[in-house]
């Protein structure tokens, strides 16, 4: 049974990566070279579920503010990344009063 993770969507941005099946998750990057004076940091946080597959990855906010089309951008077109998505923060839910 897979841990879960707490995810902090304050300070984190949070992606999944879906890699070709003969892609192993070592040949993540763990920096982008996007911007000359300061690399954009990757944290590998493994599968997401039981998907052999796919992976989080977590950017931190402030570098996501700046270079998120270039992340995406940079990470879609690495060998062997079938698909890069973006996960929304989650958002609270209310019960509606009952009439």
């Amino acid at each position: 049974m897979p841990i879960q993770q707490v995810l902090d969507h304050e300070t984190t941005t949070y992606l999944t990566v879906t890699l070709s099946p003969s892609i192993p998750p070592s040949l993540l990057p763990k920096f982008l070279n996007i911007n000359a004076e300061t690399p954009v940091a990757l944290n590998h946080l493994g599968n997401v579920g039981e998907l052999q597959d796919v992976h989080l990855i977590g950017v931190p906010r402030e570098q996501w503010a700046t270079w998120g089309n270039e992340i995406v951008q940079s990470l879609q077109t690495s060998d062997g990344v079938r698909a890069v998505q973006v996960l929304a923060a989650p958002t609270t839910r209310r019960k509606r009063d009952e009439f």
